[in-house]
Order: structure tokens, then C-alpha cells, then sequence
């Protein structure tokens, strides 16, 4: 079964929008951001394993390698 995970986005940001409609403020603001993250996620997960079949040399950044260096500035660190 596949799922679309623009349609995780979308309720992220109705829930964003209106965060007191449904319940209390803060879990809605938590949970928007929550879906967002997730929906980044396997929508990312989703295009690596169909973009490249092969596994990624080492020494090449993971952006360079899906070809997304236009779209994505490379930070030039490490993880915090």
C-alpha cells in the first residue's frame, strides 16, 4: 500500500494553522511538527531508494550523489 506523504504535510499545516480547533495549542503545534518531520522523512526515504540503486561511495555527500546540490546548501559540518 502506498501513501502519500504530501497528504501528511497538508493536515501538518492545517494543524499549524489552527492549533486550538482540535484540542490544546501546544499538542497541535507539536504534532504539526511532528507529521512535517515525518512526512520529509519517508518522502526522502522514498525518493533515495528510487533515485539510486547503487550504494554511495563514501567519499561523495549524500546531496551530490541524488544530484539535489542546487536545491540543498551543503553545511559543511558535522552532526551537533
Amino acid at each position: 500500500m502506498s501513501f502519500e506523504w504530501a497528504d501528511y504535510l497538508k493536515l501538518a499545516a492545517a494543524l499549524a494553522e489552527e492549533p486550538d480547533s482540535l484540542g490544546p495549542e501546544e499538542a497541535a503545534l507539536r504534532s504539526a511538527a511532528s507529521r512535517a518531520y515525518y512526512a520529509a522523512f519517508c518522502a526522502s526515504r522514498n525518493f533515495a531508494a528510487t533515485a539510486r540503486s547503487s550504494r554511495r561511495p563514501e567519499d561523495r555527500p549524500i546531496t551530490r550523489w541524488y544530484g539535489l546540490t542546487s536545491r540543498i546548501p551543503e553545511t559543511g559540518g558535522g552532526s551537533r
